[in-house]
């Protein structure tokens, strides 16, 4: 019964551990120094679409995971999350895209500011997979808005 008891038990902290869909403070971090410290000519922008078809194909190793990208799109929702990062949802071709960012980013968010609901930015962040209970294939962490 001990036995049992403590695979079940071990069995819901691997699959709650998981199944977290935007990681952690510290995953964000490390994530927002590598994006800043790219080498800008060697980003590639991809489509939401192209994400969500690779993310989703599971005959396919994307092996754009890990990389840091460029996605564009309307900003239809952002949030502040538990842990004190912002969660921003972009959207192109009806296909979303969760972008994250650590709290620094939080004067560039408001009605008068760069992310707002309704504008369309390009934002740069590393590319990973999303967590069994997320609403899209893939997140982009340690994301920055790219100036045009």
């Amino acid at each position: 019964m001990t036995r049992m008891l403590a695979a079940i038990v071990a069995s819901l902290i691997v699959i709650f551990t998981g199944c977290s869909s935007t990681g952690s403070t510290e995953k964000t971090q490390t994530a927002s120094t590598v994006v800043n410290q790219v080498d800008a000519s060697k980003v590639e922008q991809l489509t939401i679409t192209r994400l969500h078809d690779a993310f989703l194909d599971s005959t396919s190793n994307s092996s754009d995971e890990g990389k840091v990208i460029d996605v564009s799109g309307e900003v239809i929702a952002f949030e502040m999350t538990e842990d004190n990062r912002f969660s921003v949802t972009l959207r192109d071709e009806n296909k979303d895209a969760l972008c994250l960012f650590s709290d620094d980013i939080a004067n560039q968010i408001g009605s008068d500011k760069a992310i707002h609901r309704g504008a369309n930015i390009t934002v740069r962040g590393q590319l990973g997979k999303a967590g069994l209970f997320s609403s899209t294939p893939f997140v982009l962490d340690g994301c920055a808005i790219v100036n045009d």
